[in-house]
C-alpha cells in the first residue's frame, strides 16, 4: 500500500498540473479572442465614422449642385452610404455581443484557472509533507525485508513471489490443483513432471494458462 501511495501521489499531482495547464491555455485563448474582438470593434468604429463623414460631406455638397444629374448621383451616393452605415452598425452590434459573451467566458475561465491552481497547490503541499515520511517508512520496511529474506526457505519465497505476481489478476485466486494433468480451473495441460513435483513438494510451478500456483494436494 505504501508503494501504491508513493506511485499514486505524483500521478495525481501530475494530473492536477495538467488540468491547471489546460485551464491556463483555455483562458489564454479566451483573452486572445477578447483582444481580437476589441481590435475589430475599434477598427469598425473608425470605418463607421469615416463613412458617416462621407455622407455628411455629400449632404453638404448637394446644396451647391446645379444640374439634376449631379443631384441624382449625389442622392444615390448618400443612399448607398446610408446602407453601408446600417450594415456596419449591424456588424458592430454583433461584435459587441460577442465581446460581452467573451467577457463572461473570461470570468469563468479565470475562476476555473484559479480553482485548478489552488487544487494543484494544495496537493503539492500535501505531497511535499507526506513524501519524506513515506520514504522513511518504506526504507524501514525494505531494510526489515532484507534482514528477513535470508531466513525464508527458497521454495516458500518462490511461492510467495508467484502469488505476488498474480495478485492483480482479479479472475484468478493464486492457486489451482490438477485433474490428472489438466488444470481444474482453465483446463490447460500441465507437464507430468510439474504435477509430480507439486504432489511431492519438490518444486513449485504455476499453470501456464491461469498463472495459479499448482498445489500437490488440497489443504
Amino acid at each position: 500500500m505504501l508503494l501504491d501511495e508513493q506511485r499514486a501521489h505524483p500521478v495525481a499531482v501530475s494530473r492536477l498540473a495538467g488540468a491547471h495547464e489546460a485551464a491556463r491555455a483555455r483562458l489564454a485563448e479566451i483573452v486572445a479572442r477578447r483582444t481580437e474582438l476589441a481590435r475589430r470593434i475599434r477598427e469598425g468604429e473608425r470605418e463607421l465614422d469615416e463613412v458617416q463623414r462621407r455622407r455628411e460631406r455629400a449632404r453638404a455638397r448637394i446644396a451647391s449642385l446645379t444640374s439634376e444629374a449631379q443631384v441624382a448621383a449625389t442622392e444615390r451616393e448618400i443612399a448607398q452610404l446610408g446602407e453601408l452605415i446600417s450594415a456596419q452598425q449591424d456588424a458592430e452590434f454583433e461584435l459587441m455581443v460577442a465581446a460581452e459573451e467573451t467577457a463572461r467566458d473570461e470570468v469563468a475561465g479565470e475562476r476555473e484557472e484559479g480553482d485548478a491552481g489552488a487544487a494543484l497547490e494544495a496537493a503539492s503541499r500535501v505531497w511535499a509533507a507526506r513524501a519524506p515520511i513515506l520514504a522513511a517508512r518504506l526504507a524501514e520496511l525494505l531494510a526489515a525485508i532484507d534482514a528477513l529474506t535470508p531466513e525464508i526457505p527458497t521454495e516458500a519465497m518462490r511461492a510467495y513471489r508467484v502469488g505476488f505476481e498474480n495478485r492483480a489478476n482479479t479472475q484468478h485466486r493464486g492457486a489451482t490443483r490438477t485433474d490428472g494433468i489438466m488444470c481444474v480451473h482453465c483446463r490447460t495441460e500441465i507437464p507430468v513432471l510439474w504435477v509430480n513435483q507439486a504432489r511431492s513438494g519438490d518444486r513449485i510451478h504455476k499453470c501456464d494458462g491461469c498463472k495459479r500456483v499448482i498445489l500437490g494436494k488440497v489443504p
